[in-house]
């Protein structure tokens, strides 16, 4: 058998330095060198292999009520009597307004919470518009100020963060909240007027009976409230002091929610 030398050459760099080395290595056969090829792996473990990008994060802002941008850092819950929050942000009035409205939806089991900025001595009127959600009311230092339906405080008495508490009385409940925030008029007869912004509206038998309601039944609430020792007008306007003296007889409602509410008030006069 024949046998073929061949010749090998390492080259080695130290330092910058090229060294060589040549050495010989015996071969039976003369097999070439077969070309090699380079594949990649599926299962790759090549520590310069690029990792994976991450996984998709969720846009806080498709849903409002994760947005970070709208919800304070720490969530007011007086007396820890709620749920937890579905929804629970700061509301602004477009600028040069004095109100707005919030339209939105409550969760059954859950909670949304609002947010108004106001200062002393101004006056907050609220109307919840709904068939199965009611709120409540508080004042920057959480006390509980009033709830239902509908609410006008005159005046604030704190500077700070007043908080509705919206929650549905029975399934999931949809809504529009109207808030109105003002100062008073120096005039005693257009303050009273203010606290209606677009004026008394007739009472069309449309329960909760609320300020700005006008008409025969608000007569007649007037009379009742009267006949109990309360100085007020009976005029058929339901006024700041028809809605105080209604709130102490009913312990800080000022509004007739339904007209059993009504017939308990007043009896067979009604």
């Amino acid at each position: 058998m024949r046998f073929r030398r061949r010749a090998i050459v390492q080259i080695v760099v130290v330092g910058g330095l090229v060294l060589t080395a040549c050495g010989t290595e015996s071969s039976s056969t003369p097999v070439a060198p077969p070309a090699t090829t380079v594949e990649a792996s599926s299962n790759a473990s090549d520590e310069t292999a690029v990792p994976a990008p991450p996984a998709a994060v969720a846009d806080p802002v498709s849903n409002p009520a994760s947005d970070a941008s709208a919800a304070p850092a720490d969530e007011r819950n007086p007396g820890n009597v709620y749920g937890p929050y579905g929804i629970y942000k700061r509301v602004q009035f477009p600028s040069g307004s004095t109100g707005t409205t919030v339209s939105d939806g409550v969760v059954r089991g859950t909670v949304n919470g609002y947010l108004f900025g106001a200062s002393a001595g101004q006056r907050m009127s609220l109307e919840l518009l709904s068939e199965n959600a009611v709120f409540d009311l508080y004042a920057p230092d959480d006390r509980l100020l009033t709830g239902g339906r509908y609410a006008f405080v005159d005046p604030l008495e704190m500077d700070g963060e007043y908080l509705v508490v919206v929650q549905s009385e029975f399934g999931n409940a949809s809504f529009d909240l109207i808030v109105e925030i003002t100062w008073p008029d120096n005039d005693e007869g257009a303050a009273e007027a203010t606290s209606c912004p677009v004026g008394y509206v007739e009472f069309d038998g449309a329960y909760p009976l609320h300020i700005c309601h006008k008409g025969e039944t608000v007569t007649i609430l007037q009379e009742r409230l009267v006949s109990l020792g309360y100085d007020i007008a009976i005029d058929g306007y339901f006024g700041e002091s028809t809605q105080n003296a209604l709130a102490e007889v009913f312990g800080g409602v000022g509004v007739i929610e339904v007209p059993s509410d009504l017939e308990a008030l007043c009896g067979a006069d009604c």
